[in-house]
């Protein structure tokens, strides 16, 4: 009968050893992949901030050049 208690006991330490390293391994996964995602987040608004800089940089140089091509053309 100790026997099969001293078996059981060690089979049960040994399934939640198991499962605990199997969570730990989960867990950083997910971190991985969340992490990534919110890089990859964060460098496409700043993408984005820097392609809008460059339009408005662009609309801006056109409407402060148009009125002087107009002025020299008269």
């Amino acid at each position: 009968m100790k026997f099969f208690c001293l078996l059981f006991t060690i089979v049960c330490f040994t399934a939640a050893m198991i499962l605990t390293v199997h969570l730990r391994t989960v867990n950083s996964r997910l971190f991985f992949e969340c992490r990534k995602r919110i890089v990859d987040r964060q460098r496409l608004k700043h993408e984005l901030t820097q392609k809008e800089l460059e339009a408005s940089y662009l609309i801006n140089r056109v409407v402060i050049t148009a009125p002087d091509l107009e002025g020299q053309a008269e």
